[in-house]
């Protein structure tokens, strides 16, 4: 799961907690994947309260993504599309680039929460920025992550496709778009019922 799905069911398991979303949390539901980005690793020993209950809902949403049996047909369908261009290594990250792109379109009060978020960290990522065990190394990279925004590009099967071919060297082929255009279809008509499975597995 991608940064901002992790935004995305930060946000709805918080609305079992408390009215509010709170920002912390979910920026705690992120920080492994943005420490990782950074390369630096947290530590957890000096992690606290909404931050650390975030990075544990992030590591207790991973295996409940990947066990989803939407999640396994979406894998299945995706796969065989990406077998023609012989990068199955790809396929999680099709999948998930195409949910963050149904994310973006179709969750504006997630989008609202997600800037927050940017704004929280743009206020004060040297503080959050001192879990990592590369402070120097996170921080920038918290400052340089707030700075960007929303990542609208994950869109259109085109820019996904550019994605691909530019970040994980898949090869470029005028049939890529439109492979994905298909599966970025069934993606998005499962992401309502392959969200609500994780969230549903949550211990929180």
């Amino acid at each position: 799961m991608n940064t901002l799905g992790h935004h995305y069911i930060a946000d709805e398991v918080a609305t079992f907690r408390r009215p509010e979303p709170s920002q912390e949390f979910a920026i705690g539901a992120m920080l492994p994947h943005l420490a990782q980005a950074a390369g630096t690793e947290l530590d957890y020993a000096s992690l606290e309260g909404e931050l650390l209950e975030g990075v544990q809902l992030h590591h207790a949403t991973h295996p409940a993504f990947y066990d989803t049996e939407e999640y396994k047909h979406l894998w299945d369908v995706v796969g065989h599309s990406f077998a023609n261009f012989g990068r199955l290594d790809l396929v999680q990250v099709g999948i998930e680039a195409q949910l963050d792109g149904w994310i973006i379109e179709e969750n504006s009060p997630t989008i609202d929460s997600f800037r927050r978020s940017l704004s929280l960290l743009k206020e004060d990522y040297p503080r959050i920025g001192q879990f990592g065990q590369n402070v120097l190394a996170l921080t920038t990279f918290l400052e340089d992550f707030a700075h960007k925004g929303v990542p609208a590009y994950l869109q259109s099967p085109k820019a996904v496709a550019n994605l691909l071919i530019h970040q994980h060297g898949m090869r470029a082929s005028r049939q890529l778009p439109a492979m994905l255009e298909a599966t970025q279809s069934e993606v998005r008509a499962m992401a309502v019922t392959l969200l609500g499975s994780v969230i549903s597995r949550m211990p929180f």
